[in-house]
């Protein structure tokens, strides 16, 4: 009895906690907010007015702030920096004391979801997709605290066990934080930025791994066998399906917004469809792997003279920081994954054929590190295009006379 007095005083106090907190949060945010954002301040009095009301009728306490959203929504859309950081603060501290968990479900049009024409027809939107969606379209502001509050909460929502954040959203959210490296101005932002991408990418393959062993303790072995036949099915389709579709070495990115319009083109999202994953997890991995994959495979304009554009270049750098993080701390499922195998087929070893030529340091480095790396983890998978690597490559570059001395004693 009294461990169930004590447990409902802790809930008591822990929802008293979230509505108060929300209630000083409207009240700075009505304070700040100037008169032409008329539907923000009104939202904003009439949800002080619902929560003092609670207050003082001593209501039972909701332990979901979802409701309470919509004002901190408001707040990211006005452009104002001031007021932006008051909405993803609170929205920040929502989702991390698992508040806002964002199992809401909004009827919407198809159209907002698919970005096609459906007319009239009704599609379910999870809550948390339209939060990832309005903190992700922050990541266009040049305020350096904005900026910083973008990352908590994306690199929040991301880790966190009380919501989910899948497929699409979790791209989006790892796009933002890429985007805030590449035009940040602030080297604080842009080292946080990269730090949130490596823990996400940490977190995405390690609930992978957890929930492959799950899996496989609880199938029985003809399913498990049955599986990695579908996968083994899978991959080779991916494989005839993505040979149409490799960018060439000449294309260049002028412009950050045209680095990453690869991800969502129609063509890919059919190939993931055809796939069958063992679980969400296993997609989200897949999903981001290959996504930076692609990333590394963007050429850089005018190389040959070292003029390269310095946001294409920061973005292939980084994508390939990543691809050894990976790489360097997968598991048992990532390196037996016949998808993942052919991520690194189609996708990972063409980025490196390029690369490993480059006339910049940075990126020939990195790129003879992840081949390294390969040997390591898929060395039995992958023979024949390791041994390309090898004599079409690595043979060339020192036996070449164009070759400088420090590309050959790297390689």
């Amino acid at each position: 009895l009294i461990s169930q007095i004590i447990s409902i005083n802790f809930l008591t106090i822990n929802h008293n906690q979230m509505e108060v907190f929300v209630l000083k949060t409207l009240k700075k945010l009505r304070k700040d907010v100037p008169r032409r954002f008329k539907d923000l301040r009104n939202l904003c009095d009439e949800m002080i007015g619902l929560l003092s009301d609670i207050e003082k009728k001593g209501d039972k306490k909701d332990e979901d702030a979802g409701k309470y959203y919509e004002p901190l929504r408001l707040a990211c859309e006005t452009r104002q920096p001031r007021l932006m950081e008051i909405g993803l603060d609170g929205i920040h501290f929502l989702i991390e004391h698992g508040y806002l968990r964002g199992y809401y479900v909004e009827n919407i049009l198809a159209a907002e979801v698919q970005g096609e024409e459906y007319g009239s027809k009704v599609a379910n939107k999870v809550l948390m997709e339209s939060i990832i969606q309005t903190v992700s379209s922050c990541s266009d502001e040049y305020d350096e605290v904005v900026q910083l509050q973008v990352i908590k909460v994306l690199l929040t929502a991301v880790t966190s066990s009380h919501c989910e954040v899948h497929e699409g959203s979790l791209l989006l959210a790892v796009r933002s934080c890429f985007h805030i490296h590449l035009i940040s101005r602030n080297q604080v932002n842009k080292t946080t930025a990269k730090a949130a991408l490596t823990q996400m990418l940490s977190v995405i393959n390690q609930r992978m791994e957890v929930h492959d062993v799950q899996i496989h303790l609880n199938a029985p072995l003809s399913e498990i066998i049955n599986q990695k036949e579908i996968n083994i099915e899978d991959a080779k389709q991916s494989e005839l399906n993505d040979k149409s579709e490799l960018p060439t070495k000449k294309e260049n990115s002028d412009e950050e917004s045209k680095i990453h319009q690869d991800d969502n083109n129609s063509t890919d999202k059919h190939e993931i469809k055809s796939l069958s994953f063992p679980s969400i997890y296993h997609k989200d991995a897949y999903l981001t792997f290959r996504s930076i994959c692609k990333i590394s495979m963007k050429g850089l304009q005018d190389e040959s003279n070292n003029n390269s554009d310095p946001i294409a270049l920061q973005n292939k750098i980084l994508s390939l920081e990543l691809i050894q993080h990976i790489l360097q701390h997968c598991g048992k499922a990532f390196q037996l994954d016949e998808r993942m195998i052919s991520v690194v087929r189609e996708y990972l070893c063409v980025s490196l054929l390029s690369n490993c030529t480059s006339n910049i340091t940075q990126v020939t480095g990195l790129s003879l590190q992840i081949f390294v790396s390969l040997l390591k983890v898929f060395k039995d998978n992958l023979k024949n295009e390791l041994e390309i690597f090898v004599t079409g490559i690595f043979l060339r570059i020192l036996e070449s006379e164009n070759s400088s001395y420090e590309h050959k004693l790297r390689v």
